[in-house]
C-alpha cells in the first residue's frame, strides 16, 4: 500500500540558518525565563555558605594558667565574621614546669567568635603527665573561653596499657581530672 502523503522538502543553506537562529532564540528565552524565576532567598543562602576569608597554615599559641597551648591549622575559613571553620587540627598543651604534654589531632573544627567557644570532631590524642601516658579518642570535644575544662558531649574513650575508661559524656579539667557525668565503664588488667 502506497502512502497518500508525499513530502517534498528541499533544504538549502538559508533554511538551515533560519532554523538555527530560531532554536538559538528559543534557548535564550528559556534560559532568561529560568533566571527570572530564581528564588532570591535561595541564592542568598547559597552565597552565605561561601567563606569570606580563607587562610592556610595557621599557627596560634596562647598561655593559659601557665600552660602553653598551641594550635596548627592547615586550612581555616572565616565565615561572615562570626564562625571560623577548620580542617585538620593539631592541638598541643605543654604543662608548666615540664610536668607533661597533651597532644590532640582532630579532623575538623569550628570556632564561634560571639560565643568564644570551639568544637573539634573526630579527635584522637595522648596525654602524658607524671610518668603516665594516656591515649584518647572522641567523636567531639567542646571548649569555651573562661571555662577551664574540655567537654566531651558525645562520649570519650581514654586508655593506657592497664586501664580503659569509656563514657557517654565526660569533662576533663585543667589538672587532667576526668569527670564521668553519666557513668561509664572502667576496665583494667594487670600487666606486671
Amino acid at each position: 500500500m502506497k502512502s497518500k502523503f508525499k513530502f517534498k522538502f528541499k533544504l538549502n543553506s538559508g533554511k538551515i540558518i533560519l532554523c538555527a537562529i530560531i532554536i538559538f532564540f528559543i534557548l535564550v528565552v528559556r534560559s532568561a525565563r529560568k533566571d527570572l524565576k530564581l528564588d532570591v532567598d535561595l541564592l542568598r543562602a547559597s552565597l552565605s555558605k561561601i567563606p569570606t576569608l580563607i587562610m592556610e597554615n595557621i599557627q596560634i599559641s596562647r598561655e593559659i594558667s601557665g600552660d602553653l597551648w598551641s594550635v596548627k591549622i592547615p586550612y581555616m575559613g572565616q565565615e561572615h565574621g562570626n564562625y571560623a571553620f577548620m580542617r585538620s587540627l593539631d592541638i598541643k598543651r605543654k604543662i608548666a614546669g615540664d610536668a607533661g604534654e597533651w597532644e590532640f589531632f582532630g579532623r575538623e573544627g569550628i570556632y564561634s567568635h560571639d560565643e568564644k567557644a570551639a568544637e573539634a570532631s573526630d579527635l584522637i590524642g595522648k596525654m602524658e603527665e607524671r610518668d603516665q601516658k594516656w591515649m584518647l579518642n572522641t567523636p567531639k570535644v567542646y571548649w569555651k573561653d573562661g571555662k577551664e575544662e574540655l567537654i566531651f558531649p558525645d562520649g570519650l574513650k581514654i586508655y593506657n596499657d592497664e586501664i580503659t575508661v569509656e563514657t557517654p559524656f565526660a569533662s576533663v579539667d585543667k589538672n587532667g581530672v576526668i569527670l564521668l557525668r553519666r557513668g561509664g565503664i572502667i576496665k583494667w588488667q594487670n600487666t606486671k
